[in-house]
């Protein structure tokens, strides 16, 4: 991660970039929720209720990006969103991907991330603390309690902040305009080459 081959300046490679990803998602079956993981797996309105996933379920809910059949699926690597969501089946899903990468320096960049939480019509509610949420709402609360501020791996502190990047945020924005809706959480962290000491 220290240079291109330029023996007199070091850049970073940012090689941590297209693993990040999945390194969120490791955090979150590790360290997260168990509330995130109901909310995916069982889609009735009594899902806080349920019993809560072992680490192999959890991983199961991960597609492997082999299987063309991605309805079984409800984490994602990828933007794209699958015809699996027209079918009228009741699915939730969430989606994280490197959204945008902007430098600072050669050795430093600020990284956003963007998190779309998506669901059927169908499975839109859910009780939380006895109260009647909106699912795709409460998932991106837990997302934000499990990762706001939260050093994944020692890259950096992935932040829910403005002040680091304007491009963090949260909106409603996901829509087929018939079956399934969605929003997208965007979250950033400043990636420092390890030997830079922050300069």
């Amino acid at each position: 991660m220290l240079n291109n081959g330029n023996s007199y300046t070091a850049y970073n490679d940012f090689s941590v970039m297209p693993t990040f990803p999945y390194s969120i998602i490791e955090h979150l079956i590790l360290n997260g929720s168990e509330e995130i993981w109901k909310l995916l797996k069982y889609q009735t309105i009594d899902a806080l209720d349920q019993p809560n996933l072992t680490v192999k379920e959890k991983k199961e809910l991960v597609w492997d990006g082999i299987d063309p059949l991605e309805e079984k699926y409800n984490i994602f690597l990828k933007p794209l969103i699958g015809n699996s969501l027209d079918s009228g089946e009741e699915q939730c899903q969430i989606r994280i991907y490197r959204y945008d990468a902007v430098p600072i320096s050669r050795l430093q960049a600020t990284v956003v991330y963007e998190f779309d939480i998506i669901c059927q019509e169908k499975c839109a509610n859910v009780y939380y603390n006895e109260a009647f949420c909106e699912r795709t709402d409460l998932i991106e609360s837990l997302l934000l309690k499990d990762l706001n501020g939260v050093n994944i791996k020692g890259t950096g502190d992935l932040v829910f902040d403005r002040n680091l990047s304007r491009t963090c945020k949260s909106l409603m924005n996901i829509s087929n305009s018939k079956s399934f809706y969605g929003r997208s959480l965007f979250l950033a962290q400043t990636i420092i080459m390890p030997d830079s000491d922050g300069c």
